[in-house]
């Protein structure tokens, strides 16, 4: 299982664990979770905003800039070459190390900065 995210960037996927990741590394610089917006039929009145669930979810533009805000921060921290081998990361910023993690982190938060998207 994964996260499909279709928005005016077009298309990104994070599986489950890289979703998770990603949104708790953006709250460790800075992120501050608005909540998502109900799918398309659902009130607003029976929507509690979760983030984790493939339920066409809308993740509001502004939300998705300040997630790109907080990634772009994090960037500093997250290694652009591998870790040695047989070294585990001592932070999530460090579980992103390398170029194919890293350059994904970077497609990301382009992503983000087109604005809002659903979270399928």
């Amino acid at each position: 299982m994964g996260m499909d995210l279709h928005g005016k960037g077009g298309y990104f996927r994070w599986s489950a664990m890289g979703w998770t990741d990603v949104l708790t590394l953006a709250e460790q610089y800075g992120w501050q979770a608005i909540g998502t917006g109900p799918p398309r039929g659902t009130p607003k009145s029976n929507w509690n905003g979760p983030y984790g669930f493939n339920d066409r979810a809308l993740f509001y533009a502004r939300d998705a800039k300040k997630l790109a805000d907080a990634l772009e921060r994090a960037l500093d921290d997250v290694p652009i070459r591998p870790l040695p081998k047989g070294m585990k990361p001592r932070t999530l910023a460090e579980s992103f190390a390398g170029a194919a993690d890293r350059k994904a982190l970077v497609k990301f938060i382009r992503y983000c900065r087109k604005g809002s998207f659903r979270i399928h």
